[in-house]
């Protein structure tokens, strides 16, 4: 090599050199960020009582996909502590989340069938929970994705007095004719919540439980020759001046654990699997039924136009159907469908005895 190539070469080493180094430091800073954000699914009660905390956790998801990609950078690039750290990363999100792709053994073949025939005489229903924004959701679609999917337990969260008016003018009553509606309150989140179904009701409460958000109605029916507690919520959202009553209102339902009945709690619990502080609502005694079916996520918020009425697909799971784990309960066939006046999806699924 002659003194001038030698001259021209030592900068264009450095310059890839220096690019390299840029390059590196990018994909550590974004695998950092991307860590911090993992974290948020383990913070304590305490750490979010604002929006900050609890609206990073709700994304964890999504962070599978800049994982892969930086995964897939670090070893083109061959830059192997960072593939395989960022591997160790995409390992743990794949395992948090393996439930929603993996069914569960426990969940019964029948809930995977064609819509039941909606009667009270068998052991498998269709249930479906709606938040309808502040009693703006369509009663006619209501009504009518009630009777084409044959609902037979429907919980409603932010209903208006206009609303129930509306679903009776529609024909909800001769569908479901029973009807429990939440105490009215100070704290109501949007509205009231409402539960309907096809089943006579006993046991019915206007107010389950002392939550600081909006009452929690309930009731009992016999379903395939069990006795099930139905119960429709919706926790007060994590933000800031709301003083914890996040935290309050989760660990409030939380304490249906102590009884001995059989729950099919349903509702826009303001929270996904990946806050800590539902999975500690749920402990060892009640599961999320998107979790257990192995169907993959059913993302529920938002299903409007977001920031500057741009088109934004729903990215979070805020709505969910629980029941109780060793009750030879199952949820399967979930779905979601869109209601028009409202900013959730509806969430639908078959209930079964194993």
């Amino acid at each position: 090599m002659t003194q001038r190539t030698a001259q021209h070469a030592t900068p264009e080493r450095h310059r890839r050199s220096v690019a390299r180094t840029v390059v590196s430091v990018a994909l550590w800073a974004l695998t950092a960020c991307l860590v911090v954000l993992m974290a948020t699914r383990f913070a304590p009660s305490v750490l979010s009582n604002g929006r900050l905390i609890p609206e990073a956790a709700a994304f964890v998801p999504w962070l599978a996909i800049p994982s892969a990609l930086v995964l897939v950078a670090a070893a083109l690039t061959r830059r192997k502590a960072l593939a395989g750290f960022t591997a160790l990363c995409l390992v743990c999100q794949v395992v948090w989340h393996a439930g929603f792709f993996l069914p569960a053994p426990r969940v019964a073949e029948e809930a995977k069938a064609p819509v039941p025939v909606q009667t009270t005489e068998d052991a498998i229903m269709r249930v479906m929970t709606l938040n309808t924004k502040n009693g703006h959701a369509d009663a006619d679609q209501i009504v009518s994705m009630v009777r084409d999917q044959r609902v037979e337990v429907l919980a409603l969260q932010e209903v208006s007095t206009s609303l129930l008016e509306r679903l009776t003018a529609a024909g909800l009553d001769e569908l479901l004719p029973a009807r429990v509606v939440g105490e009215a309150g100070p704290y109501d989140n949007g509205g009231v919540n409402v539960l309907y179904t096809l089943a006579p009701m006993s046991d019915v409460s206007e107010s389950l439980l002392p939550l600081t958000g909006s009452a929690s109605p309930a009731c009992t029916i016999v379903a395939g020759g069990r006795t099930v507690r139905l119960v429709s919520t919706h926790p007060t959202s994590p933000k800031s001046g709301t003083k914890g009553f996040w935290n309050e209102s989760l660990k409030n339902l939380a304490s249906l654990r102590k009884y001995d009945d059989e729950y099919l709690i349903m509702g826009d619990f303001n929270s996904t699997w990946d806050h800590s502080r539902f999975r500690s609502f749920l402990g060892d005694s009640l599961v999320d039924a998107s979790e257990q079916a192995g169907e993959g996520f059913h993302m529920t918020y938002p299903s409007e136009p977001g920031y500057a009425m741009l088109p934004v697909p729903p990215m979070i799971e805020i709505d969910h159907i629980v029941y109780s784990k060793n009750s030879a309960m199952s949820v399967g066939d979930l779905e979601t469908a869109k209601v028009e006046g409202t900013d959730h999806l509806a969430l639908l699924g078959t209930w079964t005895i194993e």
